[in-house]
């Protein structure tokens, strides 16, 4: 899984008409949520998707528990943590989108503008695929080797990833 932010909605919808690593899913955001739920499927075994799905026994949980006071105080608490906690990683991924991308890779900052499409340009297909003809994705990106060519005793050794440490 490499979606940090997971709607509730997610684990109710059907498995897609596509898999997790098609380039389609980069091309409109519906997409996008599409091929986080496919990414899901993908991931998390089905007796647990089936557990997920059933609503009624969180509902039941939950119900129970938030009859306890004292469960409830945590319970807020615990919420108003990871509330912050998400709003600080946004933060942060914003950031490093706006000010930080551009640094590393160069070029216009408008590129990593959340409206931009990458899957059409050329210098991000070839950091993110070997064969930028090919729709699917490795689970080893080409930014991770030097030259862009996979080579196991050469992982993380781009001078992109250097930058980052940076």
């Amino acid at each position: 899984m490499g979606e940090p932010w997971l709607d509730d909605a997610s684990f109710k919808q059907e498995r897609p008409d596509m898999s997790a690593d098609s380039s389609e899913r980069y091309q409109s955001s519906q997409r996008l949520a599409e091929g986080i739920v496919a990414e899901l499927y993908d991931a998390i075994p089905t007796k647990f998707l089936q557990m997920l799905q059933n609503e009624n026994h969180f509902k039941d949980v939950v119900s129970f528990l938030m009859t306890c006071s004292c469960f409830y105080c945590e319970l807020t608490r615990t919420h108003k943590f990871i509330h912050q906690v998400n709003q600080q990683r946004s933060s942060t991924v914003l950031r490093i989108k706006r000010e930080i991308a551009p640094l590393i890779f160069g070029g216009n900052m408008s590129r990593f503008a959340a409206n931009f499409d990458r899957g059409s340009e050329p210098d991000f297909q070839k950091l993110l695929k070997f064969d930028i003809g090919s729709r699917k994705y490795p689970k080893l990106a080409p930014i991770l080797y030097p030259d862009l060519k996979k080579n196991a005793k050469k992982i993380f050794r781009n001078l992109f990833l250097v930058k980052v440490c940076l």
